[in-house]
């Protein structure tokens, strides 16, 4: 389980440790892989700023523990950190599954746990008192997206009407299906057909297929990094030209979708966390430090969702003046922050939890792929650009 920290952090007389949870192997690497650079970029910035001031500058660490994308590791990891008095509270695990598990393991253990952008409904639904999610639930992550589909929709003249809805029946797959199917009719779209598939297919050609025969306006899919790509690949072998494709969350807004899929990932729209030409200032100041630590041009918006997590850790940590585990659960619960109240924390929309544990502050982002890069183009307030419409023909 290695530490990451500013480099004369190891040699700091005081220091407070915090664990991430997160795979950097199996199904949900992907994340993981991008995850770990946010980590290390917000380790970096809050130590450079003095630490943890209320606690006399203690540097801060935190320690990534592998949970290999598996439910069973991620459950048994955090059995581990809880028995350790130096844990005062663990955050991860950038996936649902893992994050379901290792969370049942941290309320048997009354071990607090910050959820990152983890977002099946079955994490805050279980009437867990050790865990916050900085993420909305997938079902209104779900419903938020095709609302602004709708509005996307009107003020371009697209004209959306029938959709086919693809979605993946692994978690959250089965949540956002469930919430877009509820939500549809109300934002004036009619379902022609919904088809699921396992995460394990290799093969999507009769799915294309059966897309063709129906020939919706849009195909709405909620999909992880290899099947995402390996669909739209399939799209364009089997030259099925859709006005656009559609991704709620996951693999559509990984760069490595556009870095596998090159010109053909333009016109891809998703629905995301964060995008990195949003107007938002806090988001500039993130996309200015990645840059500055050599990192590349922009960053994936899952090194966003991790960067965010640990810049929350660091000022739950400053408001606690404690890293007792009960007083550290009581200042989560009551985080009262509006957006851009913290000036590094790069996500629009703020944050307040429910009862449940759910940020009611959040929100989505929608995005699209052009000319090789993510534009935001939705909320309208905050959107960095201007849709590419229809998609392009394939290359």
């Amino acid at each position: 389980m290695p530490a990451v920290a500013a480099a004369t952090s190891a040699q700091a007389a005081k220091s407070v440790t915090v664990p991430y949870m997160l795979g950097l192997t199996g199904g949900t690497a992907a994340f993981g892989l991008a995850g770990r650079v946010g980590i290390e970029l917000a380790v970096k910035t809050i130590n450079d700023q003095g630490g943890i001031k209320s606690l006399g500058g203690a540097k801060l660490q935190v320690e990534i523990v592998d949970d290999q994308s598996k439910q069973d590791v991620a459950f048994n990891r955090v059995k581990e950190l809880a028995r350790r008095a130096d844990v005062p509270f663990v955050m991860g695990a950038m996936g649902s599954g893992p994050t379901i598990t290792a969370t049942e393991a941290a309320e048997r253990a009354r071990l607090p746990f910050l959820v990152d952008g983890s977002d099946d409904d079955q994490i805050t639904d279980r009437g867990f008192e050790y865990l916050v999610n900085l993420s909305m639930p997938m079902s209104q992550a779900a419903a938020k997206s095709i609302e602004g589909l709708r509005q996307l929709s009107d003020k371009y003249d697209w004209n959306l009407r029938k959709v086919a809805i693809l979605i993946h029946n692994d978690p959250p797959g089965p949540t956002a299906l469930k919430a877009v199917q509820g939500v549809l009719a109300k934002y004036g779209f009619k379902a022609v057909a919904t088809l699921s598939y396992p995460e394990s297919t290799t093969d999507y050609t009769p799915i294309v297929a059966k897309l063709r025969a129906l020939d919706p306006d849009i195909t709405i899919q909620q999909s992880y990094p290899s099947s995402s790509i390996l669909i739209t690949k399939t799209m364009a072998e089997q030259h099925y030209n859709p006005k656009a494709i559609f991704g709620i969350m996951g693999g559509h807004s990984l760069l490595n979708y556009g870095k596998e899929l090159g010109a053909d990932a333009d016109g891809t729209i998703f629905t995301t966390y964060w995008a990195p030409d949003l107007k938002f200032p806090p988001a500039q100041d993130f996309v200015r430090r990645f840059r500055a630590a050599g990192h590349g041009d922009v960053p994936d918006p899952f090194t966003a969702v991790a960067y965010r997590t640990v810049i929350a850790a660091a000022y739950i940590l400053e408001a606690a003046r404690s890293t007792d585990r009960e007083t550290l659960l009581k200042t989560m619960k009551s985080l009262d922050v509006q957006e851009g109240q913290w000036p590094l924390y790069p996500f629009i929309g703020g944050i307040k939890f429910n009862e449940k544990g759910e940020n009611i502050r959040d929100e989505v982002v929608i995005a699209e792929w052009i000319g090789g890069k993510q534009k935001s183009i939705w909320p309208f307030r905050w959107a960095g650009s201007q849709p590419l419409w229809p998609k392009p023909a394939w290359s």
